[in-house]
């Protein structure tokens, strides 16, 4: 029992994608905290932010099956194996966003309307994601609900206002978070293409300019880090963050060309790209946490 609820949890609703909000919702609480933020409303906040995560996941599911759009055989795998039926997830994944919308309300009671307004759009925006993606959208519009609406929330229920300098924080995590998705769907080119799905990358036409977008995504994210430095927003010891995150990516950069010059691919191929993409993110929203700490 105790095996099948892990697999749940872990395998099914992605649990292991957790730490890319988590890391987020850190940035923010310990900003929002050097301003005198309500840290109560914060941890609140990040339950919240945990169960909409799952709930999301659990949603691209069910839309899939149910409308039968093509998806790699992986993805739903535990459906058809029937480790678990849809009725199951869909009941599983309601109580993931009722979770998720109560303690939207519960905080929305304790502060004021902008977290219903911010919520509603993050909300309409996991609904929509699916037919997002058809239209080259997908990944702007996660790094837009984990990184600039994350960011706009936590702010709202921990100090009452949208800070400016955070959201301003939160246009190089949104850059990662949105990389972190497209190198995901970069190693999917071939089966969306294949099957009419028209996702950024297809659109872009080939899979070496999709390669050279995520680069340009990266160096982005970085130039933004270093301007915010130089406009004393982030202090200069914080330019030590672009050193991973730019070994980071050029590691894989490197593992990304290899994927995509080859046909046949292990799954831990797969798994070891996204885990490395996923840890940029992450390296990166853990150190620009601590230089928060620091200053």
């Amino acid at each position: 029992m105790q095996k099948k609820i892990t697999y749940f949890f872990y395998t099914v609703s992605r649990g292991y994608s957790l730490p890319t909000s988590f890391t987020s919702w850190l940035v923010c609480f310990v900003y929002c905290i050097g301003y005198g933020g309500d840290y109560i409303n914060g941890l609140i906040a990040l339950i919240g932010v945990t169960f909409a995560h799952l709930g999301a996941n659990l949603l691209d599911d069910c839309i899939d099956t149910i409308f039968k759009v093509p998806k790699q055989k992986c993805k739903t795998e535990y459906l058809d194996k029937g480790h678990f039926t849809l009725k199951f997830i869909s009941i599983a994944c309601g109580i993931y966003f009722f979770i998720a919308a109560a303690t939207g309300f519960y905080l929305f009671l304790l502060t004021d309307v902008k977290v219903l307004i911010i919520a509603a759009i993050a909300g309409i925006i996991i609904l929509l994601y699916p037919r997002l993606n058809h239209y080259a959208l997908g990944e702007a519009a996660v790094a837009l609900t984990y990184g600039v609406l994350l960011f706009s929330g936590i702010s709202v229920v921990m100090t009452g206002v949208v800070a400016f300098k955070l959201l301003l924080l939160s246009v190089p995590v949104s850059l990662l978070i949105m990389n972190l998705l497209y190198a995901h769907s970069l190693m999917d080119y071939d089966f969306d293409s294949l099957n009419c799905k028209k996702t950024l990358c297809v659109r872009l036409g080939s899979k070496e300019r999709a390669l050279n977008l995520f680069s340009l995504i990266g160096f982005i994210a970085v130039l933004i880090h270093l301007v915010l430095i130089i406009k004393n927003i982030l202090p200069i010891c914080a330019g030590i963050i672009v050193i991973p995150v730019i070994l980071y990516y050029l590691r894989a950069f490197s593992l990304l060309k290899n994927y995509i010059k080859t046909t046949e691919h292990k799954e831990s191929d797969f798994m070891n790209i996204f885990k490395l993409a996923r840890n940029v993110s992450m390296v990166y929203n853990l150190l620009l946490a601590a230089v928060l700490i620091i200053k």
